[in-house]
């Protein structure tokens, strides 16, 4: 998921000197690799789509395809274990939503495939990464 209406960025290392090409939405755009290793590819803003998008990013050698990315909300949540609870479920320790299993049930099929969930596994911020592969974007499910 990427936020709609920010300029979107892909960015990462490689050897110094190389150029990389990054390919989206039917552009493609090359950055320098910089003296740090760190390179940098920017598109222009989007807005929100239900359309799943691919991105490949090559350096003529080597190619990283990542799929099934959208454009919308990206929203970081957080709580204590009323976060864990499934797409759906109702509290029953306490007050629910009205009609929550309802609208949920009623919307699933056409809003939970533009939903992606990312799970920390209780762990605390500062130790999830992306780069250590710890954690990763899921396709958001409903259970009863």
């Amino acid at each position: 998921m990427l936020q709609q209406h920010q300029p979107i960025a892909f960015f990462g290392t490689a050897d110094r000197g190389d150029e990389i090409t990054v390919e989206f939405n039917g552009r493609a755009v090359s950055a320098k690799v910089g003296e740090n290793g760190k390179w940098r590819a920017e598109f222009p803003s989007m807005e929100a789509s239900s359309i799943n998008r691919n991105v490949k990013i090559t350096d003529g050698k080597k190619l990283v395809e990542l799929k099934d990315i959208l454009i919308g909300e990206v929203w970081f949540c957080s709580g204590q274990s009323n976060m864990q609870m499934p797409i759906g479920a109702k509290f029953n320790r306490g007050w629910s939503a009205q009609n929550c299993e309802q609208e949920v049930a009623a919307n699933a099929v056409k809003i939970l495939p533009m939903m992606k969930t990312f799970p920390l596994l209780r762990k605390t911020v500062s130790t999830i990464t992306l780069k250590n592969g710890i954690v990763k974007w899921k396709q958001a499910r409903y259970r009863k």
